[in-house]
Protein backbone atom coordinates (compact mmCIF):
# COMPACT_ATOMS: atom_id res chain seq x y z
CA UNK A 1 0.00 0.00 0.00
CA UNK A 2 1.34 3.41 -0.94
CA UNK A 3 -1.51 5.68 0.10
CA UNK A 4 -5.08 5.75 1.30
CA UNK A 5 -8.00 8.08 1.96
CA UNK A 6 -11.28 7.29 3.67
CA UNK A 7 -12.71 5.91 0.40
CA UNK A 8 -9.73 5.25 -1.89
CA UNK A 9 -6.34 3.50 -1.74
CA UNK A 10 -3.60 3.06 -4.27
CA UNK A 11 -0.35 1.17 -4.70
CA UNK A 12 2.33 0.34 -7.22
CA UNK A 13 3.39 -2.81 -8.99
CA UNK A 14 7.00 -3.83 -9.41
CA UNK A 15 7.75 -2.97 -13.06
CA UNK A 16 10.97 -4.97 -13.17
CA UNK A 17 10.73 -8.24 -15.09
CA UNK A 18 12.52 -11.41 -14.03
CA UNK A 19 15.02 -11.94 -16.83
CA UNK A 20 17.32 -14.39 -15.03
CA UNK A 21 17.29 -18.17 -15.12
CA UNK A 22 19.06 -20.51 -12.72
CA UNK A 23 20.43 -23.86 -13.87
CA UNK A 24 21.68 -26.85 -11.90
CA UNK A 25 25.09 -27.80 -13.29
CA UNK A 26 27.05 -31.04 -12.82
CA UNK A 27 30.78 -30.54 -12.24
CA UNK A 28 33.69 -32.93 -12.36
CA UNK A 29 35.52 -33.77 -9.11
CA UNK A 30 38.17 -31.08 -9.65
CA UNK A 31 35.58 -28.38 -10.43
CA UNK A 32 37.21 -27.55 -13.75
CA UNK A 33 34.55 -28.89 -16.15
CA UNK A 34 30.76 -29.08 -16.34
CA UNK A 35 28.48 -31.53 -18.15
CA UNK A 36 26.64 -30.29 -21.25
CA UNK A 37 24.74 -32.59 -23.62
CA UNK A 38 26.66 -35.63 -22.37
CA UNK A 39 30.12 -34.01 -22.77
CA UNK A 40 32.49 -32.34 -20.32
CA UNK A 41 33.04 -28.67 -21.13
CA UNK A 42 35.79 -26.57 -19.58
CA UNK A 43 34.75 -23.80 -17.18
CA UNK A 44 36.11 -20.34 -17.86
CA UNK A 45 37.72 -18.89 -14.73
CA UNK A 46 38.25 -15.15 -14.16
CA UNK A 47 39.83 -13.48 -11.13
CA UNK A 48 38.01 -10.29 -10.09
CA UNK A 49 39.50 -7.82 -7.63
CA UNK A 50 37.54 -5.22 -5.66
CA UNK A 51 38.66 -2.49 -3.27
CA UNK A 52 37.61 -2.92 0.37
CA UNK A 53 38.20 -0.93 3.56
CA UNK A 54 41.53 0.74 4.36
CA UNK A 55 42.83 0.60 0.78
CA UNK A 56 43.01 -3.19 0.71
CA UNK A 57 41.68 -5.41 -2.04
CA UNK A 58 39.77 -8.68 -2.12
CA UNK A 59 40.10 -11.22 -4.91
CA UNK A 60 37.29 -13.52 -6.06
CA UNK A 61 37.35 -16.31 -8.59
CA UNK A 62 34.24 -16.43 -10.77
CA UNK A 63 33.70 -19.47 -12.97
CA UNK A 64 31.56 -19.28 -16.12
CA UNK A 65 29.66 -21.76 -18.28
CA UNK A 66 28.25 -20.91 -21.69
CA UNK A 67 25.12 -19.77 -19.81
CA UNK A 68 26.95 -17.26 -17.61
CA UNK A 69 28.57 -17.05 -14.18
CA UNK A 70 28.37 -19.78 -11.55
CA UNK A 71 26.78 -18.53 -8.34
CA UNK A 72 29.68 -18.94 -5.93
CA UNK A 73 31.36 -16.66 -3.41
CA UNK A 74 34.63 -18.54 -2.98
CA UNK A 75 37.31 -16.17 -1.71
CA UNK A 76 40.81 -17.04 -2.92
CA UNK A 77 42.84 -14.52 -0.90
CA UNK A 78 42.14 -12.50 2.25
CA UNK A 79 41.85 -8.72 2.42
Amino acid sequence: MVGTTGRLSWGITNPIADVSDLYYETFNERGTHYMLDGEWKELKSVIHEIKVARGKTQKFEIKYTHRGPIWDSKVISGA
